[in-house]
């Protein structure tokens, strides 16, 4: 949701200390070098990707939101992920640097955006977020076999694609 963002705010007026969960990354190192190459994606659309004015627009709109999600998400004293996965992309945007909005914009980000712990570099995994031990023990033979996937189906998730096979059940919602 972007809520990085309000760090500064809440650590410079309140000076209360930051701690936070990030369940998917606003933006992602994976994102900028899809326009860098400009290769069409989900998040790249044909009309940039084939276009370099609008590549050149888009990467640097990029640019400067990753520049300031990576010193937001370094306020935070620590950083609670749920996978392996997202903790890679975490990861790599609080290790991300760009030296030229260093230099461009030094004396903004001094006066803005103060990080009392600038050298935030990994988020820690907090996963699974329930006790698995009770589930483990129950027995699964002589059961159908059968994948249920409970997620939010969105543009770019390739869910429906893997989940659905030749013969498969819809189970619809309750």
């Amino acid at each position: 949701m972007g809520y990085a963002f309000t760090f500064h705010v809440v650590n410079s007026l309140g000076k209360i200390p930051i701690g936070a969960y990030v369940h998917y990354p606003t933006i992602s190192t994976d994102m900028l070098e899809r326009v860098r190459s400009r290769k069409k994606w989900h998040t790249n659309a044909d009309a940039v990707s084939s276009s370099a004015v609008l590549s050149r627009g888009k990467l640097l709109y990029y640019r400067l939101f990753m520049y300031y999600y990576a010193r937001s998400l370094r306020v935070a004293r620590f950083l609670m992920v749920n996978s392996s996965w997202t903790k890679g992309h975490v990861d790599a945007i609080l290790q991300h640097s760009d030296p030229l909005l260093d230099i461009l914009l030094l004396v903004p980000s001094l006066l803005l955006f103060r990080s009392p712990n600038a050298g935030l570099t990994h988020a820690e995994i907090v996963y699974p977020p329930c006790d698995t031990r009770e589930m483990a023990k129950i027995a699964v033979e002589g059961r159908e076999k059968i994948i249920m996937s409970i997620a939010q189906f969105r543009k770019g998730s390739c869910r429906p694609i893997a989940l659905l096979p030749k013969s498969s059940k819809v189970i619809p919602r309750t």
